[in-house]
């Protein structure tokens, strides 16, 4: 990322916060010059040459333009937590319960 100005999400993203807190503690300063408050907008100012965006992989796959490059992060390797909450009781979706069930299966096998 040497070179490049940073196009960071605003201060109420989650994401921002971990990118920077990961950068720091492996002794990276990330040179945020533009705040954006949506995805799309980072995406659009990468893809018009402004800045490179340090974005969820999930996120780009939705939003991929022919014109970005992504490069996954390897040194440091930007962790995540996600979660998935439900209300006690009440029947989920089939989308939503397909969801929960793959997620249940996945930690699963990881454990």
């Amino acid at each position: 990322m040497a070179g490049f100005d940073l196009i960071t999400l605003g201060g109420t993203s989650g994401n921002r916060r971990i990118v920077e807190d990961q950068l720091s503690r492996n002794g990276l300063a990330a040179r945020g010059r533009f705040v954006v408050e949506s995805t799309p907008t980072a995406i659009a100012m990468a893809s018009a040459g402004v800045g490179a965006a340090i974005l969820p992989a999930a996120m780009m796959a939705r939003h991929l333009d022919p014109s970005v490059r992504e490069i996954p992060l390897v040194d440091p390797i930007v962790h995540r937590s996600i979660s998935l909450i439900r209300r006690k009781g009440e029947t989920l979706p089939p989308a939503a319960e397909a969801l929960h069930a793959l997620l249940i299966e996945e930690l699963t096998a990881l454990q």
